[in-house]
């Protein structure tokens, strides 16, 4: 039985799964086909990603010019979302675009020119009856790279990142890398152990089938489940649909 086809999942992403297991809530809605649209961090990530790729092609880019094309990037996107993001917000991710900026660079600049960038990748992880896609940053030499940008400085890698660069390894066969840009500086990460997070992602990919598999109805599903709305990643957006979903008349999450 393929319960992922009866619920209309075509394919798998590293995001999928880390949403399942992050927060089964958020992973099952979006299946349900509740969207979440991005906000002024996914924003600031995007434009920093762009620019820091291009400047990996052409070393001449000079760092005013790559500045206001970030600027220009975040911009096009907040006027283009449909998002309700708190002004505020949206000033503090936007005024770190020149820090942001100028950390890629210098750090891009250390690096040999990229041999592929935005690349995507295509497989099968056994029995499990659709392909996981992903999509990697850079690919540099022997090393595949995922750029994330933070307002902080990050000393530790997560472990849904390494769960993630283990779908650009199987995907590639490089070695795999974070990359951590931030107003001070870049911090890097090689992911070890590998084969262990890889396995992970497999042995959720087979949960998360399983579950799929307890009824076609994917709103009976979501009713063995009970959202937490002080959980972090809970937008907005996806409260005011569990209010919805899950009948929650009278309850004040603000």
């Amino acid at each position: 039985m393929n319960a992922f086809e009866t619920h209309g999942v075509g394919h798998l992403s590293a995001s999928t799964i880390n949403s399942f297991i992050s927060n089964p809530c958020i992973a099952l809605m979006k299946i349900a086909g509740y969207s979440d649209p991005v906000g002024a961090a996914a924003w600031r990530g995007t434009a920093i990603d762009k620019v820091v790729t291009k400047a990996g092609f052409d070393r001449n880019i000079k760092l005013d010019d790559a500045i206001k094309e970030a600027t220009s990037i975040f911009d096009n996107q907040h006027k283009n979302s449909l998002t309700k993001v708190d002004q505020e917000k949206i000033e503090k991710e936007r005024g770190k675009l020149g820090e942001l900026t100028e950390q890629g660079l210098k750090w891009i600049r250390t690096l040999p020119e990229p041999d592929s960038a935005q690349g995507k990748v295509v497989f099968e992880y056994p029995d499990i009856p659709v392909p996981m896609v992903g999509y990697y940053d850079l690919i540099i030499g022997d090393d595949v790279r995922d750029m994330k940008t933070s307002l902080r400085r990050t000393s530790t890698l997560s472990h849904s990142h390494e769960r993630q660069l283990s779908v650009y390894w199987r995907g590639t066969g490089k070695k795999p890398w974070v990359d951590y840009i931030c107003p001070s500086g870049v911090s890097s990460f090689s992911v070890e152990n590998i084969e262990h997070h890889d396995r992970q992602m497999q042995i959720a990919a087979h949960s998360l089938h399983n579950l799929l598999k307890i009824s076609d109805d994917i709103h009976e599903i979501l009713g063995c489940f009970y959202p937490d709305f002080d959980n972090w990643m809970m937008s907005e957006t996806q409260k005011n649909t569990a209010n919805d979903i899950w009948n929650m008349e009278g309850y004040d999450h603000e």
